[in-house]
């Protein structure tokens, strides 16, 4: 995320930590991809894949798996002249082998709370037709373009919170790839590769309204954690015909001492918004330090 654009966690919304561990309800989630796209004021994407939750004093372990999952999402408004009938830009994607878990509870004086993702293998390919100046064989007025291009394999992600009562607080989180590798237009037709432990809140790339990000964390402080392994955000980005703001997330996990809304009742409690709905709510906190 960047961070000029994250606002101060708003601390009085939240209540004091009780001072026994049997009063605290932990939660934690997990999920192994989501998009999210607001184009044209029409809403897509897919997800979250794989997401495993629980939360509960008393101790919780929930695992979600899938072999496999595919997707397609066409962005905007179909538009009927572009070729071969495909409308506008549309996003493919896939992913293999995928892992979430969510586990937590108190023992005495400690409570803790836990979110692992695991992705073996993924890919995103954004592609379209932007207006030619040209005609073009098979394709007229429109030239074929792959706005983004990520393939992904060995992506964790992990988010953990936990005290020893009264006060001794920890929250941490973390995100590794086997490899990574981006390109396309939105990149300005380069190549990003990663590889290994990225550093909390790495931004790889933040150029024309993309910003991607390696183990982005989240911090209310010092109530719960968010990390996202990769997010791919967009910002009235040019896709041809059209501009695009939403994101893509790979590998997202939270931990938190109190028990989680539902995602989107998460963002209104955290930030008073719950007006755009494609925002995460890891949006709405200060970045970790």
């Amino acid at each position: 995320m960047n961070a000029s654009r994250i606002a101060a966690f708003p601390l009085l919304l939240l209540p004091a930590l009780p001072a026994q561990a049997g009063a605290l309800s932990p939660s934690s989630f997990a999920f192994g991809a989501e998009t999210s796209f607001l184009s044209g004021g029409v809403t897509s994407g897919f997800g979250p894949v794989t997401d495993a939750s629980g939360s509960g004093s008393q101790g919780y372990n929930v695992t979600a798996t899938a072999w496999s999952a595919n997707q397609t999402v066409l962005i905007g408004v179909s538009n009927p002249a572009y070729p071969f009938g495909s409308g506008g830009p549309t996003l493919y994607a896939s992913e293999s082998t995928l892992t979430s878990d969510a586990s937590g509870g108190s023992t005495g004086t400690t409570v803790s709370a836990h979110g692992f993702s695991d992705v073996v293998s993924t890919s995103f390919t954004l592609v379209g037709f932007a207006p030619s100046s040209q005609t073009l064989p098979w394709t007229g007025n429109y030239e074929h373009v792959a706005y983004l291009t990520v393939s992904a394999t060995n992506v964790t992600s992990t988010a953990n919170w936990s005290e020893v009562l009264p006060s001794a607080v920890s929250a941490s989180g973390g995100a590794t790839f086997g490899y990574l590798t981006i390109g396309g237009s939105l990149v300005n037709y380069g190549t990003l590769n990663f590889q290994g432990a990225a550093p909390a809140n790495d931004v790889l790339y933040n150029q024309n309204g993309v910003t991607i990000t390696l183990d982005q964390q989240t911090k209310a402080s010092p109530y719960s954690i968010a990390t996202d392994a990769l997010d791919i955000q967009l910002v009235n980005a040019n896709l041809g015909d059209r501009t695009v703001t939403g994101n893509f997330i790979v590998g997202q996990t939270f931990a938190d001492p109190f028990p989680a809304p539902a995602p989107s009742g998460l963002v209104a409690m955290l930030t008073g918004l719950g007006t755009l709905g494609w925002l995460r709510r890891r949006r709405s906190v200060a970045p970790a330090a």
